[in-house]
């Protein structure tokens, strides 16, 4: 069959192609048919005593399944916990605190303890904030022992503290006995540095004297000796009791000619930072706070840097320095 051939023969060429192909659909029609009945045979299932499940059971588990409530663990699935960057100057960083938890945003302010007054836990001046306007700052309100409710105003600290020691006054005092003047009268002298004014101070047996006559002269010793050049003096004694400031219980001591005994006094300046109030008190002296007048408190110690002070339950408080 060459090209001439085609030429002439053009229409029996297609009906030759035409022809082919109609046997080959015809072929695949065939083959198809008979491989139909195969797509619907069943697979055999092995005999069991259960019924298979379903698709109404598959119907009631789902709906129960939907009725009930769904519990989730943890955060929220779809909200992230909300934190708020801080600096940490340990690691000279920022970083990000969370609001809720254990962690701390406002030191020793605790996260629980500030959103359970739903405080607000953005602000930089919080722990020195006064929600509820009673004169205690938050962070007065969190260290009280307990704590007390920084939104209600019937709910604060004790006022003893809101005390502070604004300094510290020495007022040593030293007794010197000097002589006995005649049987029934001895000379001490008083001898001051700090508040009390030095003066001398004739004294007679079972009398008291002194600041606050806290002192009095209970027996007199007389007694001579000499120095080591051989020289006579008088070495006679006399036996001093005295009270403690604040204090009940009388103790005694005995004092030799011209050698001082020295009693250190200290007293200190408070103020009460919840009205302004100023007051002084001095070691072993009892005092009251005037916008808490049922309470009643005792001086132990005095010193530059706290001062100890004993209340009506016996518990010992420390007072720090005015900031």
């Amino acid at each position: 069959m060459n090209e001439e051939w085609l030429k002439e023969n053009y229409e029996k060429a297609i009906l030759v192609v035409a022809t082919v192909i109609a046997l080959a659909l015809a072929g695949w029609l065939i083959f198809s048919s008979l491989k139909f009945g195969s797509n619907f045979d069943q697979a055999s299932v092995p005999e069991s005593g259960q019924m298979p499940e379903t698709g109404l059971a598959k119907v009631e588990k789902a709906s129960k399944a939907l009725s009930e409530s769904v519990k989730w663990e943890g955060a929220n699935l779809f909200v992230s916990a909300p934190v708020i960057e801080k600096w940490n100057p340990s690691k000279g960083e920022q970083e990000l605190i969370p609001v809720e938890g254990d962690e701390s945003v406002h030191e020793p302010l605790t996260n629980d303890w500030i959103n359970k007054y739903d405080l607000d836990i953005t602000a930089t001046d919080l722990k020195g904030q006064d929600p509820d306007g009673d004169n205690f700052t938050n962070l007065e309100e969190f260290v009280a022992v307990p704590k007390t409710d920084p939104t209600s105003a019937d709910s604060h600290p004790a006022f003893i503290t809101k005390v502070c020691l604004a300094g510290m006054v020495s007022s040593d005092l030293s007794l010197v006995f000097k002589a006995q003047v005649d049987p029934t009268t001895w000379q001490v002298d008083l001898v001051s540095e700090g508040k009390y004014r030095s003066k001398n101070m004739l004294v007679n047996k079972g009398s008291k004297f002194g600041p606050d006559n806290r002192f009095r002269l209970d027996a007199y010793a007389e007694e001579k000796g000499s120095d080591a050049n051989g020289i006579p003096t008088d070495t006679s004694t006399i036996t001093v009791s005295f009270v403690e400031a604040g204090g009940t219980a009388r103790v005694s001591r005995t004092l030799v000619r011209d050698v001082g005994w020295e009693q250190p006094t200290h007293e200190g300046t408070f103020i009460n930072q919840y009205d302004g109030e100023e007051f002084t008190a001095i070691r072993g002296s009892s005092f009251k706070l005037s916008n808490d007048p049922t309470q009643n408190f005792k001086i132990i110690e005095v010193t530059a840097s706290k001062a100890i002070i004993k209340d009506q339950k016996g518990k010992d408080l420390e007072i720090l320095p005015c900031q």
